[in-house]
């Protein structure tokens, strides 16, 4: 099987670059057809060469951001709030195309989105693995903080390329809900919970996920 080429911006702490886009131009893929259609970017005749340029520029879109999920994260101990929980939006562009193997999407995560979930790593997660922690120390802590930087900055999420149903004219879009389900739970994967439970308790407990209760509503 061929080498999977990725572009440049592939690469943890790099830049965006155009995404690259494998295509037939043999093969007619009537549903990607239908789609640039309805959205109005292809117009006129419609060859395969035509439709692959121009889902790579639609895509290559400074506009083409993409939202993945929402999670509703706690705010940090000190902000000052209305609600003790955010919501955020997880956004991400298109890095990759496969539409001639495996028929697949990958996706890297914005700038503004890794530096919000690296900022509930530091200012929540860790807190809370202190408090569930017996061996905590500061050394420890920044180890972890440096592990998911690198982790966050290299994450990235494939999925079926029919995620591009969703596409809107600028190169946006949205997951549909099975799918958003998906990266969330990829997602969550970044925060494991604690795996040293505090000593001297009589009846050991399972360590809570730190993002279990994400999706529900704070009491008032």
């Amino acid at each position: 099987m061929p080498r999977k080429l990725l572009p440049t911006s592939a690469v943890a702490f790099t830049s965006r670059s155009p995404p690259i886009v494998v295509f037939d131009s043999t093969v007619e893929l009537r549903w990607l057809r239908n789609t640039l259609k309805s959205i109005g970017v292809l117009k006129g005749r419609s060859d395969n060469v035509r439709q692959h340029n121009i889902l790579t520029k639609t895509l290559s879109s400074s506009d083409a951001i993409w939202t993945l999920c929402s999670l509703q994260l706690q705010r940090a101990p000190l902000v000052e709030a209305i609600s003790n929980y955010q919501l955020i939006h997880i956004e991400a562009y298109v890095i990759y195309v496969d539409l001639v193997q495996t028929n697949k999407v990958d996706f890297k995560l914005t700038p503004e989105s890794i530096a919000k979930l690296t900022e509930f790593h530091k200012d929540i997660y860790l807190i809370d693995m202190a408090a569930a922690c017996n061996d905590w120390s500061g050394e420890r802590a920044k180890k972890l903080q440096d592990e998911f930087v690198r982790s966050v900055n290299e994450f990235g999420y494939q999925t079926g390329a029919q995620a591009l149903l969703n596409l809107e004219p600028n190169g946006s879009g949205e997951l549909s809900r099975g799918k958003s389900d998906r990266f969330k739970t990829a997602i969550m994967g970044l925060f494991p919970p604690a795996s040293t439970p505090r000593r001297h308790q009589s009846h050991s407990r399972p360590s809570k996920h730190p993002l279990s209760d994400l999706f529900t509503q704070p009491a008032h």
